[in-house]
């Protein structure tokens, strides 16, 4: 973990690097040549827009129809930072957030309420969870 929070080869230390925004998806190579082996950080902008889930998946009508009857799983925490070390009386412990399994128009409906109560209570956020049969 350490060594994540260094600063990249040549930078000075406490400098963020240049952010390369690139419009449109790069081909295969071009993203190896250009950033991969570059170590570099990039920006793509529009590049899933010929995607036919970029246009059909902007209606929460439509993922619903396609959701019918499935459930999900709610992630609920207080802030927003799941699965991470916080300090909680004075002593840094693991959290885990708060799980419900539901329906997925049902996890939806509350997810909208989240994000309109002013301030928000908890942050949530949903899953399709693929639970492998005869697990737990």
């Amino acid at each position: 973990v350490t060594e994540l929070s260094l600063p990249a080869a040549g930078a000075p230390a406490g400098s963020l690097p240049h952010v390369a925004a690139v419009d449109g998806a790069p081909s295969a190579i071009a993203f190896l040549r250009d950033h991969v082996s570059r170590n570099a950080p990039v920006v793509f902008r529009n590049a899933c827009r010929s995607w036919r889930a970029a246009s059909t998946w902007e209606s929460p009508e439509y993922l619903e129809s396609r959701m019918r009857g499935k459930r999900v799983t709610v992630a609920r925490t207080p802030h927003g930072r799941a699965d991470s070390v916080q300090r909680v009386g004075g002593k840094r412990v693991f959290a885990l957030p708060h799980e419900d399994r539901t329906e997925f128009s049902a996890a939806l409906q509350r997810i909208r309420q989240e994000e309109s109560s002013i301030p928000p209570r908890d942050v949530c956020y949903m899953q399709l969870v693929h639970r492998v049969s005869g697990a737990q």
